[in-house]
């Protein structure tokens, strides 16, 4: 089994209110990605594209029912390049954001395993809600959107690849990742400065691992 390794990420944010694509992201040789998005949950959710045409596979959206929503896609064994865009297509002037993280290494057959989501209507600081993944190789990612918030910061372990604060025309966003090296439940508590609208996404995304163990589990 590859070691599950964040080879690139970018993030990228609308300056108008409308869609926004990336610049070129290197996802060559890639063989997972993710992607968040996070806007104004007032209008039509935002879509997920790229320029190579790729099939996303979309978890469950969270909003706080007032401004702000996040919502997670992925794509396993995706067509990659070494000019990569990612558009999230918001006709209605959502005020998107989007983060893309791409991963390297042999991710499951069925790499989905878990999610979770929370969200508030104040407050400055966030927890998803807690996963727990399955076996010391899985990968867990969260994000959160928020509508007026300032600086970005987690705990828990969990790196931040990507963030910016709602600049005016954009939605607030937050993406960190981390590498699970136990069974215990995580739940990171992710800050943004100010008191605001926030929703957090949380989810658990396994390694080939699991898929070599489970058949030595019921092989005869």
């Amino acid at each position: 089994m590859a070691e599950l390794t964040l080879y690139s990420h970018i993030l990228a944010y609308s300056t108008d209110g409308f869609s926004i694509t990336t610049a070129n992201l290197d996802t060559f040789n890639t063989t997972f990605i993710i992607v968040a998005i996070a806007d104004y949950d007032g209008v039509a959710a935002a879509t997920l594209s790229d320029n190579q045409s790729n099939t996303w596979t979309p978890l469950t959206p969270k909003d706080d029912g007032i401004f702000a929503r996040i919502a997670l896609f992925y794509c396993k064994d995706p067509i990659t390049s070494a000019s990569h865009t990612f558009t999230a297509n918001s006709p209605g002037g959502g005020f998107p954001s989007i983060a893309v993280q791409s991963w390297t290494g042999e991710f499951s057959s069925k790499p989905f395993s878990s999610e979770n989501g929370n969200t508030a209507s104040s407050g400055n600081s966030l927890q998803p809600g807690a996963v727990y993944p399955p076996s010391k190789h899985s990968m867990i990612v969260t994000a959160l959107a928020n509508l007026f918030g300032s600086g970005a910061g987690i705990d828990s372990g969990f790196t931040i690849s990507d963030s910016v604060d709602n600049l005016g025309n954009n939605t607030g966003l937050i993406m960190a990742y981390k590498q699970s090296n136990d069974l215990t439940a995580q739940n990171p508590t992710i800050s943004y400065g100010s008191s605001t609208d926030a929703a957090a996404t949380i989810a658990v995304f396994n390694a080939a691992f699991l898929d070599s163990s489970l058949l030595f589990l019921f092989a005869p």
